[in-house]
């Protein structure tokens, strides 16, 4: 538990970093608004009293909103934190650099730091708390230096540096982020100021023990969260400059329980939004103060929209949309989103928001959702929800996580605001999800969504020093061509398979990729029984690894289970890492190497083949092997205090 203590001790000098010593008469008043960006991490707007919630009292954020405005329809581009930022950064979306991999950062260039002209307008920038932007080369400390004033390894900064520039801050706090879940040890949560009992969980989560009791422990961090937004309104008032201070309250994304943060849903993406202008630029404001509005904006548009309230109109090649100031422009038709991975499964997905419908595309309808990844299977919540289910105790809609992609989903949030029933099949529906099929095929194509470029691709560019924004358009790479081939890949139907087996021998390894992917969901969908020939010399020529396991994949669901399951086992110790990826989406055809993935549980050459190792055992039904994850000081999730917290939710009053 972080008290309101800890919270004011160690996040205090984020608002420190603002403060003036000088008296406000000693400096000429700018005529422009500074801007401040408060961002936490992996929150859904569901948690908060603003948006409903009962369960807890947030005054100050409170306060903004009475005197701001509440975003209902605010999203996250991405639904987990890099990507996400990313496109924050950009006021683009990261696909458009190929930068949708969550922590595979790739080379950019200049432009990548929309920020950069608001320093070029004279505005003191600082970023501080996190620089998680997904990219990586040789230049990149020196774009990040052009682009702001003061970034996070500089501790404070004092008014004889800032001037009498207006300034534009954005502060990352952490309180809320997953690990809170994940390392808060027992006797912590046993005080956890937010009863377990008395939460009202959201719907879309099995009611279990450990998902109230990790509910419980996020929420008392929204408290927690709202203690550190008052110490900025304290500092800004206390320098008597919030008269003149716009401030924009918001979450990198969804989350935090399962099936928010990392997935492709509303609650992966959808975000809280609360923006406050003092008196004097109440007319910048999309509805009345005090209100709530229901304009969809995404994360794409926001550093544009602090632009134009800045007076900066913005460049013609990046994909946000202003909602505030001189260069406001009207309200979006759609919100665009996109998922490509969580860890190290590849799982490609894109998404659209016409303000009811949310329509996603699948283009990896051979995977399941519920696909380990270190943080969120950390968190008792999660474990508990695969123990329920693999014991049959889930219903049909808890089940359908655990079941492979359909190739699209639509979903009428205004009946079904937890995305409960797919009416993707739904014959009323057919005009509605080919409408918004439609949308988003010409999306990514217009915009040149790189997303679509296989992870292998992406890494071999990357080691030749090359930026795929630029790569693409100097190359006249086929990427229309490519993103035909992922749409063909994700159809499931039998009649494009002589066109997937001509793609296996395609020199691209993008396009190799999406036709061995191809043939697997055919593979998986029981509309193919036998591998093509042309599929096992895939699995064995080791020039691409993500091609390769997916080969082995379709070997294993084809019958051949021991060449299959060894070569994954294989690829697995000599670190692939997107063999585990595969072995876990085989589910309980791992069985003929349980005993194999038991030793290394026990003696894995490296902590992270050991916990691999244990997460695919646990999907064999292994579930009564703390003492393993005891071994390696895992604390904090993985069964090892479950019962504690089943008892003291029990004996709770």
């Amino acid at each position: 538990m972080i008290t309101k203590k800890t919270v004011l001790s160690l996040l205090v000098t984020s608002a420190i970093t603002l403060s003036f010593p000088c008296k406000a008469s000693e400096k000429k008043p700018t005529d422009k608004p500074n801007i401040l960006f408060l961002v936490i991490e992996d929150t859904s707007p569901y948690l908060f009293p603003k948006y409903g919630n009962k369960s807890i009292k947030t005054p100050n954020i409170d306060w903004l909103a009475d005197n701001g405005v509440v975003f209902d329809n605010a999203f996250a581009n991405a639904p987990y934190c890099s990507p996400a930022r990313s496109t924050l950064i950009s006021g683009t979306q990261a696909t458009v650099y190929g930068n949708d991999l969550h922590r595979e950062g790739h080379i950019q260039k200049e432009q990548y730091f929309l920020v950069k002209k608001l320093t070029d307008a004279g505005y003191f920038t600082v970023n501080k708390g996190k620089t998680d932007y997904n990219i990586t080369g040789k230049d990149t400390k020196k774009f990040m230096n052009q682009a702001w004033s003061m970034n996070e390894g500089n501790a404070t900064y004092n008014d004889e540096t800032r001037g009498n520039k207006p300034f534009f801050g954005q502060f990352n706090n952490n309180t809320t982020h997953m690990s809170r879940m994940t390392t808060v040890t027992i006797d912590k949560r046993l005080k956890c100021k937010v009863d377990p009992l008395k939460v009202e969980l959201p719907p879309h989560v099995p009611d279990l023990p450990e998902v109230r009791a990790d509910y419980a422990l996020h929420l008392e961090g929204v408290q927690d969260i709202d203690a550190w937004v008052g110490v900025f309104l304290d500092d800004l008032r206390k320098r008597k400059i919030l008269d003149n201070t716009i401030i924009f309250f918001f979450s990198d994304h969804g989350g935090c329980l399962p099936r928010g943060k990392a997935f492709p849903f509303d609650t992966g993406h959808r975000v809280p939004l609360v923006v406050y202008t003092p008196k004097k630029y109440e007319h910048l404001l999309p509805a009345k103060k005090g209100a709530h509005t229901d304009r969809m904006v995404s994360f794409d548009d926001f550093i544009p929209t602090a632009m134009s309230i800045a007076g900066i109109d913005k460049p013609n090649y990046i994909t946000g949309k202003p909602f505030m100031g001189k260069f406001k422009e009207a309200p979006r038709q759609y919100i665009h989103t996109f998922r490509s991975n969580s860890e190290n499964h590849y799982d490609a997905s894109r998404g659209v928001f016409n303000g009811r419908y949310h329509y996603i595309k699948y283009y990896t309808p051979n995977r399941i959702h519920a696909l380990t990844q270190s943080f969120q299977w950390q968190m008792p919540a999660q474990l508990a929800w695969d123990e329920y289910f693999m014991q049959g105790n889930a219903n049909e809609q808890h089940s359908v996580y655990y079941t492979p992609h359909p190739k699209e989903a639509l979903f009428d949030l205004k009946n079904d605001p937890w995305e409960a029933k797919n009416l993707a099949l739904d014959p009323e529906f057919k005009e509605k999800i080919e409408a918004l099929r439609a949308v988003n095929a010409s999306y990514v194509r217009n915009i040149k969504d790189l997303g679509f470029l296989s992870w292998e691709e992406r890494t071999a560019l990357t080691k030749q020093g090359k930026d795929f924004y630029t790569w693409v358009r100097e190359t006249n790479y086929p990427l229309n061509d490519l993103i035909s081939l992922a749409e063909i890949a994700s159809e499931g139907n039998i009649d494009n398979l002589p066109l997937l087996i001509k793609h296996l021998d395609n020199n691209s390894p993008s396009f190799k990729f999406w036709a061995v992917s191809g043939v697997l969901t055919l593979v998986q969908q029981n509309k193919l029984e036998k591998a093509p020939a042309e599929v096992l010399p895939l699995m064995t020529a080791q020039e691409y690894k993500d091609v390769s396991v997916l080969a082995a994949e379709i070997i294993v669901r084809t019958g051949n289970e021991t060449e299959g399951l060894n070569f994954l086992l294989k690829e697995l110790k000599n670190g692939n890492p997107f063999a585990f990826s595969c072995l876990e989406n085989l589910w309980e055809k791992n069985v003929p190497i349980k005993e194999q993935l038991l030793e290394l549980a026990k003696n894995g050459k490296s902590k992270g083949l050991r916990l691999e190792a244990r997460s695919l055992l646990i999907k064999l039904g292994e579930l009564n092997i703390e003492q393993l994850y005891e071994q390696d000081q895992i604390d904090a999730g993985y069964k090892t205090y479950f019962n504690r917290v089943k008892e003291y939710i029990q004996n709770t009053p």
